[in-house]
Protein backbone atom coordinates (compact mmCIF):
# COMPACT_ATOMS: atom_id res chain seq x y z
CA UNK A 1 0.00 0.00 0.00
CA UNK A 2 2.77 2.40 1.00
CA UNK A 3 4.96 1.49 -1.97
CA UNK A 4 2.05 2.11 -4.25
CA UNK A 5 1.70 5.65 -2.98
CA UNK A 6 5.41 6.33 -3.57
CA UNK A 7 5.08 5.08 -7.10
CA UNK A 8 2.20 7.47 -7.67
CA UNK A 9 4.35 10.42 -6.54
CA UNK A 10 7.65 9.54 -8.22
CA UNK A 11 6.57 7.85 -11.43
CA UNK A 12 6.01 10.01 -14.50
CA UNK A 13 4.33 9.47 -17.77
CA UNK A 14 6.26 9.73 -21.00
CA UNK A 15 4.78 13.17 -21.66
CA UNK A 16 5.74 14.41 -18.19
CA UNK A 17 9.31 13.18 -18.56
CA UNK A 18 9.66 15.14 -21.80
CA UNK A 19 8.36 18.23 -20.09
CA UNK A 20 10.87 17.83 -17.25
CA UNK A 21 13.75 17.40 -19.68
CA UNK A 22 12.73 20.54 -21.59
CA UNK A 23 12.38 22.54 -18.34
CA UNK A 24 15.79 21.43 -17.08
CA UNK A 25 17.30 22.31 -20.45
CA UNK A 26 15.82 25.81 -20.32
CA UNK A 27 17.11 26.34 -16.78
CA UNK A 28 20.61 25.25 -17.81
CA UNK A 29 20.55 27.58 -20.80
CA UNK A 30 19.52 30.49 -18.54
CA UNK A 31 22.26 29.72 -15.99
CA UNK A 32 24.95 29.42 -18.65
CA UNK A 33 23.80 32.59 -20.40
CA UNK A 34 23.79 34.52 -17.12
CA UNK A 35 27.28 33.30 -16.25
CA UNK A 36 28.55 34.32 -19.68
CA UNK A 37 26.99 37.78 -19.45
CA UNK A 38 28.42 38.40 -15.99
CA UNK A 39 31.91 37.45 -17.13
CA UNK A 40 31.56 39.66 -20.19
CA UNK A 41 30.39 42.62 -18.08
CA UNK A 42 33.22 42.18 -15.59
CA UNK A 43 35.75 42.10 -18.40
CA UNK A 44 34.38 45.32 -19.89
CA UNK A 45 34.37 47.03 -16.48
CA UNK A 46 37.99 46.12 -15.90
CA UNK A 47 38.86 47.48 -19.33
CA UNK A 48 37.12 50.76 -18.49
CA UNK A 49 38.94 51.01 -15.16
CA UNK A 50 42.24 50.27 -16.84
CA UNK A 51 41.58 52.92 -19.45
CA UNK A 52 40.63 55.46 -16.78
CA UNK A 53 43.76 54.67 -14.77
CA UNK A 54 45.85 55.18 -17.89
CA UNK A 55 44.25 58.58 -18.46
CA UNK A 56 44.91 59.62 -14.86
CA UNK A 57 48.54 58.57 -15.14
CA UNK A 58 48.89 60.47 -18.42
CA UNK A 59 47.37 63.60 -16.82
CA UNK A 60 49.71 63.40 -13.82
CA UNK A 61 52.73 63.06 -16.11
CA UNK A 62 51.60 66.12 -18.08
CA UNK A 63 51.63 68.34 -14.98
CA UNK A 64 54.61 70.67 -14.77
CA UNK A 65 55.64 72.13 -11.42
CA UNK A 66 56.10 75.87 -11.58
CA UNK A 67 59.22 77.46 -10.18
CA UNK A 68 58.01 79.53 -7.24
CA UNK A 69 61.47 80.39 -5.95
CA UNK A 70 61.52 84.16 -5.33
CA UNK A 71 63.96 86.24 -7.34
CA UNK A 72 64.90 88.10 -4.22
CA UNK A 73 65.34 87.12 -0.63
CA UNK A 74 62.19 88.28 1.10
CA UNK A 75 61.68 89.23 4.70
CA UNK A 76 57.99 89.25 5.44
CA UNK A 77 55.88 90.41 8.31
CA UNK A 78 52.46 88.74 8.54
CA UNK A 79 49.98 90.86 6.62
CA UNK A 80 52.70 93.11 5.18
CA UNK A 81 53.90 93.30 1.59
CA UNK A 82 57.41 91.80 1.35
CA UNK A 83 60.39 94.08 0.82
CA UNK A 84 63.30 93.13 -1.42
CA UNK A 85 67.04 93.21 -1.03
CA UNK A 86 68.07 95.92 -3.53
CA UNK A 87 70.44 95.17 -6.37
CA UNK A 88 72.25 98.42 -5.72
CA UNK A 89 72.80 100.30 -2.44
CA UNK A 90 73.30 104.02 -1.90
CA UNK A 91 73.26 106.42 1.04
CA UNK A 92 69.88 107.92 1.83
CA UNK A 93 68.26 110.28 4.30
CA UNK A 94 64.77 108.99 5.22
CA UNK A 95 63.72 112.60 5.86
CA UNK A 96 64.20 113.61 2.23
CA UNK A 97 64.29 110.41 0.16
CA UNK A 98 61.62 110.27 -2.56
CA UNK A 99 59.19 107.41 -2.99
CA UNK A 100 61.01 106.27 -6.17
CA UNK A 101 64.30 106.14 -4.26
CA UNK A 102 62.71 104.15 -1.45
CA UNK A 103 61.39 101.64 -4.00
CA UNK A 104 64.83 101.25 -5.59
CA UNK A 105 66.19 100.51 -2.12
CA UNK A 106 63.80 97.59 -1.85
CA UNK A 107 61.08 99.18 0.31
CA UNK A 108 57.59 97.84 -0.34
CA UNK A 109 54.71 100.07 -1.45
CA UNK A 110 53.11 99.74 1.99
CA UNK A 111 56.32 100.78 3.75
CA UNK A 112 56.79 103.80 1.48
CA UNK A 113 53.20 104.95 2.09
CA UNK A 114 53.69 104.65 5.85
CA UNK A 115 56.94 106.62 5.80
CA UNK A 116 55.54 109.39 3.59
CA UNK A 117 52.42 109.61 5.76
CA UNK A 118 54.62 109.88 8.85
CA UNK A 119 56.61 112.71 7.25
CA UNK A 120 53.50 114.53 6.01
CA UNK A 121 52.24 114.74 9.59
CA UNK A 122 55.46 116.42 10.73
CA UNK A 123 57.34 113.27 11.72
CA UNK A 124 61.14 113.32 11.46
CA UNK A 125 63.98 110.83 11.74
CA UNK A 126 66.74 112.06 14.08
CA UNK A 127 68.83 108.91 14.31
CA UNK A 128 69.18 105.74 12.25
CA UNK A 129 67.21 103.55 14.66
CA UNK A 130 64.19 105.84 14.28
CA UNK A 131 63.46 103.96 11.06
CA UNK A 132 62.43 100.97 13.19
CA UNK A 133 59.62 103.08 14.65
CA UNK A 134 57.84 102.87 11.30
CA UNK A 135 55.22 100.13 11.35
CA UNK A 136 56.16 97.28 9.01
CA UNK A 137 59.95 97.82 8.97
CA UNK A 138 61.47 94.52 10.19
CA UNK A 139 64.77 94.24 12.05
CA UNK A 140 66.31 92.20 9.20
CA UNK A 141 65.68 94.97 6.69
CA UNK A 142 67.05 97.61 9.04
CA UNK A 143 70.22 95.58 9.68
CA UNK A 144 70.96 95.49 5.94
CA UNK A 145 70.22 99.18 5.28
CA UNK A 146 71.48 100.69 8.54
CA UNK A 147 75.00 101.51 7.28
CA UNK A 148 73.53 103.35 4.28
CA UNK A 149 71.29 105.64 6.35
CA UNK A 150 72.75 109.15 6.32
CA UNK A 151 70.60 111.55 8.36
CA UNK A 152 71.69 115.19 8.11
CA UNK A 153 70.86 116.83 11.44
CA UNK A 154 73.16 119.80 10.99
CA UNK A 155 71.90 121.28 7.74
CA UNK A 156 68.52 122.91 8.02
CA UNK A 157 66.08 121.25 5.69
CA UNK A 158 63.90 123.73 3.85
CA UNK A 159 60.83 121.54 4.12
CA UNK A 160 61.11 120.32 7.70
CA UNK A 161 63.11 122.98 9.54
CA UNK A 162 61.85 126.26 8.09
CA UNK A 163 59.82 128.42 10.45
CA UNK A 164 57.33 129.04 7.68
CA UNK A 165 56.62 125.33 7.25
CA UNK A 166 56.18 124.78 11.00
CA UNK A 167 53.83 127.76 11.22
CA UNK A 168 51.79 126.43 8.30
CA UNK A 169 51.60 123.01 9.91
CA UNK A 170 50.55 124.48 13.24
CA UNK A 171 47.89 126.62 11.55
CA UNK A 172 46.48 123.66 9.62
CA UNK A 173 46.33 121.43 12.68
CA UNK A 174 44.50 124.02 14.79
CA UNK A 175 42.04 125.02 12.09
CA UNK A 176 40.74 121.85 10.48
CA UNK A 177 37.02 122.19 9.81
CA UNK A 178 35.75 118.62 10.05
CA UNK A 179 32.83 118.96 7.61
CA UNK A 180 34.90 120.25 4.72
CA UNK A 181 38.36 118.75 5.27
CA UNK A 182 39.72 116.29 2.72
CA UNK A 183 41.42 113.03 3.66
CA UNK A 184 44.82 114.61 3.00
CA UNK A 185 43.98 117.35 5.51
CA UNK A 186 42.53 115.02 8.12
CA UNK A 187 45.83 113.12 8.40
CA UNK A 188 47.34 116.21 10.06
CA UNK A 189 45.21 115.47 13.13
CA UNK A 190 47.07 113.75 15.95
CA UNK A 191 46.42 110.02 15.98
CA UNK A 192 44.69 110.09 12.60
CA UNK A 193 46.38 108.32 9.70
CA UNK A 194 45.12 107.52 6.25
CA UNK A 195 42.80 104.73 7.47
CA UNK A 196 40.99 106.83 10.08
CA UNK A 197 40.88 109.86 7.79
CA UNK A 198 38.99 107.70 5.31
CA UNK A 199 36.68 106.42 8.06
CA UNK A 200 35.88 109.98 9.15
CA UNK A 201 35.03 111.16 5.65
CA UNK A 202 32.88 108.09 4.92
CA UNK A 203 30.89 108.44 8.14
CA UNK A 204 30.53 112.20 7.52
CA UNK A 205 29.00 111.44 4.12
CA UNK A 206 26.53 108.96 5.62
CA UNK A 207 25.47 111.46 8.28
CA UNK A 208 25.34 114.49 6.05
CA UNK A 209 28.00 116.14 8.21
CA UNK A 210 28.85 116.39 11.90
CA UNK A 211 26.81 118.62 14.19
CA UNK A 212 28.92 117.98 17.29
CA UNK A 213 32.36 116.58 18.01
CA UNK A 214 31.06 113.66 20.07
CA UNK A 215 29.70 112.06 16.90
CA UNK A 216 33.27 111.11 15.96
CA UNK A 217 33.13 108.52 18.76
CA UNK A 218 30.46 106.70 16.72
CA UNK A 219 33.05 105.79 14.07
CA UNK A 220 34.04 102.12 14.07
CA UNK A 221 37.31 101.63 15.94
CA UNK A 222 37.44 105.13 17.44
CA UNK A 223 38.38 105.04 21.13
CA UNK A 224 38.68 107.70 23.82
CA UNK A 225 42.48 107.81 23.73
CA UNK A 226 42.60 108.57 20.00
CA UNK A 227 39.64 110.95 20.22
CA UNK A 228 41.27 113.02 22.99
CA UNK A 229 44.43 113.51 20.90
CA UNK A 230 42.77 115.56 18.17
CA UNK A 231 39.45 116.79 19.53
CA UNK A 232 40.84 120.27 20.33
CA UNK A 233 42.31 120.55 16.82
CA UNK A 234 39.00 120.60 14.97
CA UNK A 235 36.08 122.95 14.44
CA UNK A 236 32.58 122.28 13.10
CA UNK A 237 30.63 124.41 10.64
CA UNK A 238 27.02 123.21 10.94
CA UNK A 239 25.96 125.34 7.96
CA UNK A 240 27.57 122.65 5.79
CA UNK A 241 25.14 119.97 7.00
CA UNK A 242 23.30 118.21 4.16
CA UNK A 243 19.68 117.81 5.22
CA UNK A 244 17.00 115.30 4.22
CA UNK A 245 13.70 116.66 2.93
CA UNK A 246 11.33 114.47 4.93
CA UNK A 247 8.37 115.07 2.58
CA UNK A 248 10.18 114.04 -0.60
CA UNK A 249 13.10 111.84 0.42
CA UNK A 250 13.06 108.32 -1.04
CA UNK A 251 13.76 105.00 0.65
CA UNK A 252 17.21 104.39 -0.90
CA UNK A 253 18.42 107.76 0.39
CA UNK A 254 16.83 107.63 3.84
CA UNK A 255 18.02 104.08 4.59
CA UNK A 256 21.65 105.21 4.21
CA UNK A 257 21.47 107.38 7.31
CA UNK A 258 23.16 105.58 10.25
CA UNK A 259 20.56 106.74 12.79
CA UNK A 260 17.59 105.00 11.12
CA UNK A 261 16.94 101.30 10.65
CA UNK A 262 14.89 99.56 7.97
CA UNK A 263 11.65 99.39 9.97
CA UNK A 264 11.77 103.05 11.00
CA UNK A 265 12.33 104.15 7.40
CA UNK A 266 9.41 102.00 6.22
CA UNK A 267 7.19 103.42 8.96
CA UNK A 268 8.02 107.02 7.99
CA UNK A 269 7.35 106.47 4.30
CA UNK A 270 4.14 104.50 4.93
CA UNK A 271 2.78 107.22 7.19
CA UNK A 272 3.58 109.85 4.56
CA UNK A 273 1.84 107.75 1.91
CA UNK A 274 -1.34 107.37 3.97
CA UNK A 275 -1.51 110.82 5.60
CA UNK A 276 0.27 113.14 3.22
CA UNK A 277 3.17 115.48 3.94
CA UNK A 278 4.47 116.20 7.43
CA UNK A 279 3.69 119.64 8.81
CA UNK A 280 6.28 119.37 11.59
CA UNK A 281 9.21 117.00 12.09
CA UNK A 282 7.88 116.40 15.64
CA UNK A 283 5.14 114.29 14.08
CA UNK A 284 7.70 111.48 13.77
CA UNK A 285 7.63 111.10 17.55
CA UNK A 286 3.98 112.03 18.13
CA UNK A 287 2.90 109.20 15.83
CA UNK A 288 5.41 106.69 17.29
CA UNK A 289 7.29 106.36 14.01
CA UNK A 290 10.67 106.61 15.75
CA UNK A 291 11.73 106.73 19.45
CA UNK A 292 12.46 110.07 21.07
CA UNK A 293 16.19 109.33 21.45
CA UNK A 294 16.51 108.56 17.73
CA UNK A 295 14.53 111.68 16.85
CA UNK A 296 16.79 113.94 18.90
CA UNK A 297 19.84 112.55 17.06
CA UNK A 298 18.42 112.86 13.54
CA UNK A 299 16.44 116.08 13.96
CA UNK A 300 19.34 118.35 12.82
CA UNK A 301 19.39 116.44 9.51
CA UNK A 302 15.68 116.84 8.71
CA UNK A 303 13.72 119.55 6.99
CA UNK A 304 10.21 119.75 5.52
Amino acid sequence: MLSRRYKEYFSFTRKERRGIIILVTIVLIIVITRYFLLNQSKTELNLENTDFAAKVKSFEESLVLKDVTPKYKDFENPGEQAWKVPEKFFNFDPNTTTDEEFISLGFSQNQVKTILNYRSRGGRFYKNSDLLKIYGIPQEQYNILEKYIAINNNQKNEKYNSAQYKNEMQFQIKNIEINSASDSELVFLKGIGKTYANKISKYRNRLGGFVKKEQLMEITGMDTARYNQFINQITIDTSLIVKLKINTVEYKELIKHPYLNKYQVQAILKYRELNGNFNFTDELVENNLIPIDVYLKIKPYLEL
